[in-house]
């Protein structure tokens, strides 16, 4: 057993070193330490035996565990005023080693995917600033890694997705209507009082391609409109 200077020592000097290691080396070297981490659990006898992948198990956890670990560490000792978590590369080496890790489980389904989420990263995520960099392509962000994020987390990703989205199909449609004369930006559902959710969504279905744009409502018994009205229920 290691002794707690031991541990800290492991954890600020000797693990930062191995994932900036191993999150260089091409995905073909890092599936072939996979292989070799994971033999004999890897052959194709060891993954149609479920008996065989149990034994496994305690192991590549194991694995994921101590990763986990530092992670864990890394998010928690970093202050607000160093910024987002997905500014620290050596958390971002970690992640990277995880997510081998996590093609090696798709290959065995030795542990439960809930064990590759990390509650410190789900806690301290700027969504709002890691998502553009998804988006955008630009730079590291966690939503590519998208196994350390729970299910709370990625149906939020989710909802700042359609926002992101509507709004910039809410601009492309003031443009249009600014230089080509179109008179209403907004997608126009019209419906029944006695059928709203039918109407709604039948119109909603038809129109694939509008599906994330705002909208407005016109009730046709009254000729009232409702802009944007009920939008949650439409982009969540």
């Amino acid at each position: 057993m290691f002794t707690l200077s031991q541990w800290f020592f492991i954890y600020l000097e000797i693990f930062p070193l191995l994932c900036d290691i191993v999150s260089e080396l091409s995905s073909a070297l890092q599936d072939t330490l996979c292989e070799y981490l994971g033999a004999p659990y890897i052959s194709n006898d060891f993954v149609t035996n479920g008996e065989d992948n149990e034994t496994a198990a305690p192991d590549i956890s194991s694995l994921v565990s101590a990763f986990q670990r530092f992670v864990t560490h890394r998010v928690s000792s970093r202050s607000a005023d160093m910024g987002s978590i997905n500014r620290d590369v050596t958390l971002q080496a970690a992640t990277k080693c995880l997510g081998m890790l996590y093609r090696l489980n798709q290959r065995g389904h030795f542990i439960h995917f809930s064990e590759f989420y990390n509650h410190e990263v789900n806690e301290r995520l700027e969504i709002k600033e890691d998502f553009p960099n998804f988006r955008d392509k630009k730079g590291f962000s966690f939503c590519e890694h998208h196994f350390i994020l729970n299910p709370a987390t990625k149906a939020e990703i989710m909802r700042v997705d359609s926002t992101f989205s509507m709004r910039s199909e809410l601009q492309d449609a003031f443009f249009r209507a600014l230089f080509q004369g179109v008179t209403c930006p907004y997608l126009v559902l019209e419906i029944r009082r006695d059928f709203i959710v039918r109407d709604a969504l039948f119109q909603r279905l038809n129109r694939r391609k509008t599906l994330k744009s705002s909208y407005a409502f016109i009730l046709l018994e009254r000729k009232v409109s409702m802009k944007g009205g009920y939008k949650r229920n439409f982009s969540s």
